[in-house]
């Protein structure tokens, strides 16, 4: 214990000595004043701080004691005398925060003095809006507006008037004043964008105006229909009230709400006071008509709704037959279109499709009246899926594409890609086929693996070990639109030597998907092969008809 005392005394004595000294005195010569910000901007009414220190030669904080002279006009510099106070209530010294306060729109400036030293710091206080009122707050439809710049500020000639990204029409401008009418639907402050500053021509600030505006809303229009609940594929007509008329630009858009289907037929009258058109089935909502303007703010179109519905007979599925519900991989399923509908099958963006989900079938074939698919996988679990079938024609409304989902689902078998196909030395291996028999593979994705003995195509590489001679035969087939092929190698995909032989088209480049399926026999001694499958690029299907990539491939090995 008497050591232990003994070091508290040693280590008290230190401590004194440390003390002795003044710990705040300067050491390094006074070199500058520094100041965070050393510009300062502030908004009008608003203040902003700035941290003050004095360095030496070398960049450390000295003591000093900060004054500052020369404050300009418009503003006001205040120390905050709390700013690092320690427990005794006295600062430290080395670090001090000024407020620069802006009672007016001026760009001056103010002095800091310190250890000899000075530097002045510029101000610039900015507008935060426009105090002066709006001439009319509530304007009647077509009324004018004006907007009266606040002292010390200016409109210049590019100076524009409006609220979010929409801009009024101007009826004329100085540069004190903007006049403006407004258009319907306005319920707050507006913006003044480019507004220049008296002090500095060169800013320019976009200001909202102190008041808010409130213009007349419209929200619906008040026409008629000729007929609210038409018959499929009727032709009705909505007459549109005396004061409102439709751009005729606008028709393309014409809706029923909640209906991707457009109406059918749209024709205007010529003083655009009348639609007719056809509304799809399954209507139940307000129509909704984009251009809509007043005769008396042409200027300004806008989106509104019908203030009635239009109702037409639903047609919410179409009832097909399925051949099978339940495919297995690479089995086509066909439909076959109920009374009353059929099919689009000319070939282009209106030919009918099968989705499931967002994934497209594989279309086999397809004529009015009924189409052949193979489902394609879009996961490793089989799902039971309502599929989508586009472009349905209704007997009744022969006008209209229909997208109707059929009545009972189909089960999409899973299937999960193999690994490494893109790696010949980790690649999976393919069963060899007793005498007699055939191995069959299921495989799809991406094709990345290099082989330059497919004439550079990239391919899916899969081992197949064969014990003992024999004569096999090699088939792909696959479902969508793109050319593969089958190739059997001896080796490294790299060395175009180890070709032993590729498969043959049985079809045309011509078919959906071209030339499939391919097959190739051939003659093999015992030993270790690589069986390639490259995809060849070449103009393939519109990606609105099949997929961009072959997603589903199904190879055959068979041993007669």
């Amino acid at each position: 214990m008497q050591r232990l005392k003994g070091r508290s005394i040693v280590f008290g004595a230190l401590a004194v000595l440390a003390c002795s000294g003044d710990p705040t005195g300067n050491e390094g010569t006074p070199t500058a004043i520094t100041a965070s910000p050393d510009v300062v901007f502030v908004a009008q009414g608003d203040s902003e701080a700035v941290i003050v220190s004095v360095v030496d030669e070398q960049g450390q904080l000295l003591q000093s004691a900060p004054t500052v002279s020369d404050v300009g006009a418009g503003i006001s510099v205040v120390a905050d005398p709390t700013y690092q106070e320690v427990t005794t209530g006295v600062p430290i010294g080395r670090q001090f925060r000024f407020f620069v306060k802006a009672a007016d729109l001026t760009s001056t400036s103010f002095t800091l003095n310190a250890l000899g030293l000075t530097k002045q710091i510029p101000v610039t206080a900015t507008p935060t809006d426009l105090v002066t009122q709006l001439s009319d707050t509530a304007p009647v439809p077509g009324a004018s507006v004006t907007v009266t710049a606040s002292p010390g500020l200016t409109f210049p000639a590019t100076a524009e008037v409006g609220i979010g990204v929409q801009r009024f029409q101007i009826v004329s401008k100085d540069a004190t004043s903007i006049t403006f009418i407004p258009p319907p639907n306005v319920f707050g402050p507006i913006t003044v964008f480019g507004v220049v500053p008296d002090y500095n021509q060169a800013l320019s600030f976009d200001l909202p105006t102190a008041d808010t505006l409130h213009t007349v809303e419209l929200t619906s229009v008040a026409g008629t229909f000729s007929n609210p609940t038409p018959n499929l594929g009727e032709q009705i007509t909505f007459t549109l009230p005396a004061d409102v008329r439709v751009k005729p630009e606008s028709l393309s858009l014409l809706r029923v709400s909640g209906v991707t289907t457009a109406p059918a037929g749209i024709t205007i009258s010529a003083d655009s006071g009348t639609i007719t058109f056809t509304p799809p089935p399954s209507s139940d909502s307000t129509l909704t008509l984009h251009g809509v303007v007043s005769r008396s703010l042409p200027q300004y179109p806008f989106t509104l709704e019908s203030s009635t519905p239009v109702v037409t007979p639903r047609i919410d599925s179409v009832a097909v037959n399925f051949n099978t519900t339940t495919p297995n991989l690479g089995d086509a399923v066909t439909i076959t279109a109920p009374a009353g509908f059929s099919f689009t099958a000319t070939a282009g963006a209106t030919q009918s499709r099968v989705l499931f989900g967002t994934t497209p079938a594989a279309i086999q074939s397809i004529t009015a009246n009924s189409i052949s698919f193979v489902p394609i996988p879009s996961g490793a679990s089989a799902a039971a899926v309502n599929p989508t079938i586009t472009n349905v024609v209704a007997a009744a409304a022969p006008q209209f594409l229909l997208p109707l989902p059929t009545t009972l689902p189909v089960t999409v078998p899973g299937l999960t890609p193999l690994r490494f196909t893109d790696q010949p030395e980790f690649a999976p291996a393919i069963a060899f086929p007793a005498a007699g028999t055939t191995t069959t593979l299921f495989d799809g994705g991406t094709f990345t693996g290099p082989c330059h003995a497919c004439f550079d195509g990239p391919a899916r590489f899969y081992k197949l070990a064969v014990p003992s001679a024999a004569t096999l035969t090699f088939t792909v087939d696959w479902y969508e639109g793109q050319d593969l092929g089958i190739y059997v190698l001896s080796g490294d995909p790299a060395d175009a030597a180890s070709l032993i032989d590729a498969g043959d088209s049985f079809g045309t480049s011509a078919e959906t998907p071209p030339g499939h399926p391919e097959t190739v026999t051939i003659d093999l001694a015992a030993g270790n092969y690589l069986v390639a499958i490259p995809f060849f690029a070449r103009a393939a299907p519109a990606p609105a008809a099949f997929g961009v990539a072959p997603r589903l491939i199904k190879i055959t090995i068979s041993n007669p």
